[in-house]
Formats: structure tokens, sequence, C-alpha cells
């Protein structure tokens, strides 16, 4: 049987991977759902550090700062804004990201007649064709991590890999 860290660990991808299902519906993402996809991924992250502290305090106590301090930068700013997001999410008035919206291609296509910018031309006099790429509307949820603004689903990606990389690291 797995042990609490490693199901936490396996909680936190689920909601990631729910995030980017979210995030990839086209036209009918839901920023509410969104957010309370967050809301979880949030709290079953932090949940797998304070299971590995639980399962072993000594050896979680003997890793954890060099673990971290070896990490990037970017990555460390990663980790304290994800325990920062937490806190605002469980204690105050919700984790923080911007609402943008984007679109996805889902076709090019070729439309005999049109100009380049996809307005209609007449159809006499004019034999170019002009490529016209259909896109839907999607949502695509930012975060501001040490004052750079970064897409939040490969953040949040990044945020389990480097989970289980030091999960695996206190399994060794």
């Amino acid at each position: 049987m797995a042990t609490l860290s490693r199901r936490k660990l396996g909680e936190t991808r689920y909601f990631w991977g729910l995030m980017e299902l979210e995030r990839q519906k086209a036209l009918q993402a839901n920023w509410d759902h969104f957010a309370y996809l967050l809301s979880a991924f949030l709290s079953a992250g932090r949940s797998v550090t304070f299971a590995v502290q639980n399962e072993d305090p000594d050896r979680y106590a003997a890793l954890w700062t060099p673990w971290l301090a070896a990490q990037s930068a970017e990555d460390q700013a990663l980790f304290k804004f994800m325990n920062r997001q937490r806190r605002e999410e469980v204690h105050v008035a919700g984790a923080a990201f911007s609402r943008e919206t984007g679109t996805i291609p889902v076709a090019d296509v070729f439309i005999a007649g049109a100009t380049a910018s996809g307005a209609a031309r007449p159809p006499f006099g004019y034999v170019d064709d002009y490529p016209v790429t259909i896109e839907i509307g999607t949502i695509k949820p930012q975060f501001e991590i040490a004052g750079r603004t970064v897409d939040a689903v490969p953040a949040c990606r990044r945020y389990v890999d480097l989970l289980a990389e030091f999960l695996d690291r206190f399994e060794r």
C-alpha cells in the first residue's frame, strides 16, 4: 500500500490533470470550476510535505532545507508562491490568479477569394487563396510569481514534478 505522502502526490497530480482539462475546454471552460480545482490542488500539494514530515520528522528535517536550497531561484520562488497561495485560499480570500482568455487554433482552411486579413473579396478578378485559422476561445489562468507572469497550469505541473522529486529523494 502506498504511503500517505505518495497518495497525496497522486491526489495533487489528479487535480492538476483536471485543471489542464478545464483549461482546454473550448467555449465551455468555467472560471469557477478552475478555481475549485486550484483550491483542491493547493491543499493536496501542501499535504505532500505535511505527510512526509509526519512519516519521518527527523529525515524530513535533514533533507528538506538542503534540497530546497539546491533548487533554482525560480523553483524556490514557485514553492514559496504555492505555499502562500494555499494559505490565501484556505485562510484569507482565495488563491490569486489572473483570468485571461485565449484561443486554440483548431483548423487552417484555405478560402478562395479571401484576403490575407480574412476579409471577403469579390469573387471576380482574384485567384489567390489565403489560409484562415479557425480558433475557439478558452481560459488562460496566470500567476504572478516573483514579478513574472506565468501560465498557471504549467507552473502547477512544475510544482507537482518538484514534489515528486523530493519524495523520491526522501524514500531512497
